[in-house]
């Protein structure tokens, strides 16, 4: 059952599958309208109901907080614009003899060219390319990012008491960020983190 407060916005209800290879029980799909999304922070509230799944005798199996929102990235040509390098590998040249001739070192030579290395800025001559934006768009609209770069307040996510986590997350809401990015070399945070951020709509 979905819960806006106590009032009841969608049921949900098991079916059984025919007989065969996917014989089973499913979630009947149905279309969940009318439900309002969840916003980010300075674009309106960021909704979120009450979802609790049931056993068929009544039985509390799970209950949490959801909400509803599409996150695109737009990558949209946007007019065009001069470029002097692409985005690739070096190309590598070796030139070698094939072997077919007779005595030590014969043969035509083979000139083969192939991409090595990590990719990066190669230098070309001037041309023209589209020029794309790269943006956040949220439920159909651009987001301008106002936020920070998280990185984790101890070594040991066990060293971080409940209080010091909320001070912090409370710092970042309080100067109106909309996004947190977390350090791709730090741990997952903790649930309450990930709690925050959907409540305060981050």
């Amino acid at each position: 059952r979905l819960l806006d407060g106590e009032r009841e916005r969608w049921v949900g209800a098991w079916r059984e599958l025919q007989p065969g290879p996917l014989a089973g029980r499913v979630l009947a799909e149905e279309r969940l309208d009318g439900l309002e999304p969840w916003q980010p922070r300075g674009r309106g509230e960021p909704k979120r109901y009450r979802l609790v799944v049931e056993a068929e005798g009544g039985e509390l199996l799970a209950e949490r907080r959801v909400g509803f929102r599409r996150i695109e990235l737009s990558t949209r040509a946007v007019g065009k614009r001069l470029a002097n390098y692409e985005v690739r590998s070096p190309k590598r040249t070796v030139a070698a003899m094939d072997g077919s001739g007779s005595g030590e070192g014969g043969g035509e030579e083979v000139v083969e060219s192939y991409e090595a290395g990590p990719w990066s800025h190669v230098k070309v001559p001037p041309h023209e390319v589209e020029r794309l934006e790269f943006r956040l768009v949220v439920n159909g609209e651009p987001l301008f990012l106002r936020g920070f770069n998280w990185q984790p307040l101890e070594s040991q996510l066990a060293d971080v008491t409940p209080a010091r986590l909320e001070d912090a997350l409370e710092a970042y809401r309080d100067v109106n960020a909309n996004a947190i990015r977390v350090w791709g070399g730090a741990y997952i945070e903790s649930e309450r983190f990930y709690e925050f951020m959907d409540e305060h709509g981050i």
